[in-house]
């Protein structure tokens, strides 16, 4: 069976990527060679993947790092990521996206693949223009993009923007913009990545506290005196103290 030796060496510690890494790979026609090969250069097995409907096996070494036997690697492997690496990664990549179409998951597609209509998930009201646009321009992050993202996220998310009224000075204004503004936001990624592990009632619980403080958050979003920066946004935070009220009604 075909086997790819997969080695990784990092220019800095086991948590630090950087363009400057060596990342190589070498390619021998059976596990016995390869297995000769990395006793030869006393290099050692990190795991093992094998594909039988591929008829192939890959060996990942331990991960060097800080540049260790970086010159002897590199002379030894050849620089980039194996053909046949690629081809056992999309297939596992298929998989997990197959399986994350079951489990509810807006986000079951290669990145490549996703489509403004797939960004849409079940979403309906928090659609306004500004999402529209958004997920339309090829490049979608926010709360849209997270890998996280299910529907049953959405359909909770419509719900409750019905039991939402914002006022500024006593004028009520457009939550929904608003609203749809903090979507698009890198907060309501890092958002988003405090609930991935939760189950769905731990999320609405989460939503439910987390509103009044999302939505004054996409209310500073949209004035448009706000400059984009973290400094704006406490400067206006602290200019519109007190003018915001969000009437929530549902339970909290």
């Amino acid at each position: 069976m075909k086997t790819v030796v997969i080695v990784s060496v990092h220019n800095g510690n086991n948590n630090c990527y950087s363009s400057k890494d060596f990342n190589g790979y070498k390619d021998f026609n059976s596990m016995k060679d390869a297995l000769k090969f990395m006793k030869e250069n006393s290099f050692v097995k990190n795991r093992i993947y094998t594909d039988d409907e591929l008829k192939l096996n890959l060996i990942y070494l331990e991960t060097y790092t800080f540049n260790r036997n970086r010159d002897k690697i590199e002379k030894l492997f050849t620089d980039g990521l194996s053909p046949d690496a690629l081809v056992y990664c999309d297939k596992q990549e298929n998989i997990r996206n197959a399986q994350k179409k079951i489990d509810g998951f807006v986000f079951c597609k290669k990145y490549n693949e996703m489509t403004s209509e797939d960004y849409k998930g079940n979403l309906e009201k928090a659609l306004t223009k500004t999402t529209i646009d958004y997920i339309s321009s090829g490049v979608v992050a926010g709360y849209f993009g997270h890998s996280a993202r299910k529907h049953e996220h959405d359909k909770y998310i419509e719900e409750i923007i019905d039991k939402i009224i914002i006022t500024v000075d006593g004028v009520e204004v457009d939550k929904l913009e608003i609203f749809s503004i903090w979507l698009t936001s890198s907060d309501a990624r890092h958002w988003m990545d405090s609930i991935e592990d939760l189950e769905l009632e731990e999320f609405k619980l989460k939503l439910n506290n987390c509103i009044p403080e999302l939505m004054t958050t996409g209310y500073i979003y949209s004035l448009k005196e706000h400059k984009g920066t973290y400094t704006s946004t406490m400067e206006l935070n602290n200019i519109y103290a007190g003018r915001i009220n969000i009437n929530t009604y549902f339970k909290r």
